[in-house]
């Protein structure tokens, strides 16, 4: 990446430069700002798996060594984290959130009667349990669950329950319509501490958008980022009856003001205004 710069940046000189953990950060040295703001959206250890350690660290060189303006990490974990590493550091959490307009339309009624059908939407990286679902699954033989995303180069195990189906990658934009046909969203996510212990999971606030009720393994921060409004499990069984009970609770949830203020406030424009406030403050 260091080698294939944008010309259209280059000469350029910018009030402020905002990046995330990516590669593409890697060339912020070549931005001319005045400020820099890192976007901690994610711990950068968690990557370990397709990022070069030296790229791991250099994100956490650039905390320790001052080399950053503000950071606007995505949960209180990943902030302390951050302060462990430079007690100094300027912080403004900004959580993760969910474009709302876009589920306007499409959104799971709250009197449709229970489909018993389940959803899992996203990346399968290492950290996504099959031995947990598996065993869900097959506990569940009157559920169906489809599961979307690029594989990321895994292939689909051979002992997959049958009512388990791959369904394969969903464009961004047909995402809401996707959710509202089912009842439960599901995390089923296996400990990974560099990962788990401090993200914001994004899936989530799209399966709420969607009316639906969530399942979730009870891994990580899991409990800090969806409770009150998910249930949880720890093995297959517990699993199993968190999709069940997460099924039964999803038409309560729908109306809980409580929940609908939590999204109000995590709709990308509002998060998007406050990140501009904490940018003017400092």
């Amino acid at each position: 990446y260091s080698q294939f710069f944008p010309k259209a940046l280059s000469g350029k000189q910018y009030d402020v430069c905002i990046y995330d953990v990516c590669y593409s950060s890697l060339n912020v040295p070549r931005v001319d700002a005045n400020r820099f703001i890192m976007r901690l959206n994610d711990n950068p250890g968690g990557f370990i798996h397709h990022m070069s350690p030296i790229v791991a660290n250099w994100f956490q060189d650039t905390l320790k060594n001052n080399k950053v303006d503000s950071v606007w990490p995505v949960s209180p974990s990943l902030a302390n984290w951050a302060l462990e590493l430079n007690g100094k550091l300027q912080i403004d959490i900004l959580p993760n959130g969910v474009s709302l307009d876009a589920f306007t339309n499409h959104r799971a009624s709250s009197s449709r009667e229970k489909s018993r059908k389940a959803v899992f939407l996203g990346t399968f990286q290492p950290w996504f349990d099959w031995d947990i679902l598996f065993e869900a699954a097959i506990a569940l033989p009157d559920w169906r669950i489809d599961l979307y995303g690029p594989l990321g180069g895994q292939g689909l195990r051979d002992d997959m329950p049958d009512n388990i189906h791959y369904m394969g990658p969903v464009s961004f934009d047909k995402v809401p319509l996707t959710l509202a046909g089912y009842d439960v969203g599901l995390l089923p996510f296996k400990p990974n501490g560099s990962f788990l212990d401090y993200f914001d999971p994004i899936k989530a606030y799209q399966y709420w958008a969607a009316g639906l009720g969530i399942a979730a393994t009870n891994v990580g921060r899991m409990g800090d980022a969806l409770l009150p409004w998910a249930c949880l499990g720890s093995d297959g069984n517990s699993f199993a009856g968190a999709i069940e009970k997460a099924g039964e609770e999803r038409q309560r949830w729908q109306q809980d003001s409580a929940l609908q203020k939590h999204l109000d406030e995590s709709n990308w424009s509002i998060l998007a205004k406050r990140g501009l406030s904490a940018m003017i403050a400092s």
